[in-house]
């Protein structure tokens, strides 16, 4: 349900930008960890390597640097207490993931470079660590402001080198307690040391986010093309399901009545020839047949229908079937056909007449399909807590070729045409579809005596209400 609401509220954005929120509260995630990380290397360093931190002229601290760590924490909060906010409200729009991305990436390039600056400053490699913003800049800013924000972080990274060169800002060195035996470089106030870092850093964070940034934009740019691609072929899809019921609704009422006059003229027409008998009954039979692939159609473009809202009640499978079986049985005793049932009372939660409609689609198929002196066998059964039924016959068979496709629809087997000519192909394509709505599947196979086909259709099953 959950999910369903937030679709619901945040219809109107692109598939790109709620996936861009979304790796954005996974950023938030992952800020966390990389905060805990710093916290627990300082902690380390201090108390098991015994490392310290210390100003000229001042007692060795933790204390600042862990500052900046919990300030990181501080704002981290902040920003996932607005997250939460703005997906809750529904307030999603691709600017505000922007700006609030933007904000946090700036945050994140001060908290590294005063961090840097109090264990060691362009001493501490650990300054390297700028490049992790700069690749969620590439990921989440376009291609401007990515470069803005790693200007930011070339600022942030030459302040502090020539800052502390020059003793605008106090350097803080990186000791041993107890001391041990060590070649103090004084790195941080070699003009060529500071020269070569800064600019190794600068070139590094301008190039990677001009690189990354380029790849990003491509594949947005491919992003925006299947969006608009798949909105096509969704309003090509409605736009096909509307006429199909359009058109289905407007030729019921010719049909009817053509039907009926058919139907008269067999009535009243006492001087009929036998050849216009014949004849009237065969349009019949083809009135017959147009009709039922008017009313498959019109079931087809509502199963399409995104709105299709399902009646689910509990219902037991094997008696279901049951009630199916004896309407049809008179229609197989007529065809010639034996039917066998295997029936285990089996509890679902489902539509009555759509799952009525999937079971009678496949035992008319399975007698349609099934030469005299054939069988059909059922059974419904409950196998790793899914309800099975599976309806096998004797008949025709499918071969490989149209096992794969059997679903598709308009799809008809050859050895199907062969046999009946008329169909629409869409009968099979509708128990499909309506076993999806139902969380459930089915499929096709050959018996295993080569002799027919087996249809095995599986729906969850459910506790049966014996009260």
């Amino acid at each position: 349900m959950a999910e369903q609401r937030y679709s619901e509220i945040h219809e109107g954005l692109t598939v790109t930008d709620r996936e861009l929120f979304d790796r954005l509260g996974w950023f938030i995630k992952v800020r966390w960890a990389l905060g805990l990380l710093a916290l627990l290397m300082l902690l380390l360093s201090w108390f098991a390597l015994g490392i310290r931190f210390r100003r000229a002229g001042a007692e060795p601290s933790l204390a600042p640097a862990v500052a900046v760590v919990l300030a990181v924490f501080f704002y981290n909060a902040c920003f996932t207490f607005a997250h939460r906010i703005v997906r809750a409200r529904g307030l999603i729009s691709h600017r505000l993931t922007v700006s609030v991305a933007f904000g946090q990436i700036l945050c994140d390039i001060v908290a590294i470079c005063v961090l840097a600056h109090l264990t060691g400053g362009l001493e501490n490699w650990f300054i390297i660590l700028l490049l992790v913003p700069m690749v969620v800049a590439t990921e989440f800013l376009p291609r401007s402001k990515a470069l803005l924000a790693a200007g930011a972080a070339v600022a942030g990274v030459n302040l502090l080198g020539w800052g502390e060169l020059g003793g605008v800002i106090p350097h803080v060195y990186v000791v041993t307690d107890p001391p041990r035996p060590a070649y103090e470089a004084g790195l941080y106030a070699d003009p060529y040391y500071v020269l070569e870092t800064t600019m190794a850093i600068t070139v590094a964070l301008l190039a990677m986010t001009i690189i990354a940034s380029t790849i990003t934009r491509r594949l947005r740019l491919r992003e925006r093309e299947l969006e608009q691609a798949y909105r096509h072929c969704h309003l090509t899809d409605e736009a096909k399901s509307f006429f199909m019921r359009k058109a289905g609704h407007e030729m019921r009422g010719p049909l009817a009545a053509t039907h009926n006059i058919l139907n008269a003229i067999i009535a009243t027409g006492e001087n009929l020839t036998e050849e216009h008998r014949r004849l009237i009954g065969r349009a019949t039979v083809r009135l017959n047949g147009f009709a039922a692939m008017v009313d498959d159609l019109r079931r087809y473009s509502g199963l399409q229908s995104p709105d299709d809202m399902l009646t689910r009640k509990l219902l037991d499978l094997d008696e279901l079937v049951g009630e199916v079986v004896d309407m049809l049985e008179p229609q197989s005793a007529e065809a010639g056909l034996s039917i066998s049932r295997r029936f285990t009372r089996v509890s679902v939660t489902a539509d009555r007449d759509l799952l009525r409609d999937v079971i009678r689609n496949l035992i008319s198929n399975a007698i349609q399909y099934t030469p005299s002196g054939g069988r059909i066998d059922l059974s419904v059964a409950q196998e790793a807590g899914r309800a099975v039924l599976r309806v096998a016959d004797t008949g025709i068979g499918l071969s490989k070729a149209a096992m794969e496709r059997i679903f598709e629809d308009f799809y008809r087997a050859p050895e199907a045409r062969k046999a009946f000519p008329e169909g629409t192909g869409l009968g099979l394509a509708i128990c499909r579809r309506i076993m999806e709505m139902h969380g459930g599947s089915i499929e096709a196979r050959p018996r295993d005596d080569d002799t027919g086909a087996v249809f095995e259709v599986r729906l969850p099953a459910a506790e049966p209400d014996d009260g």
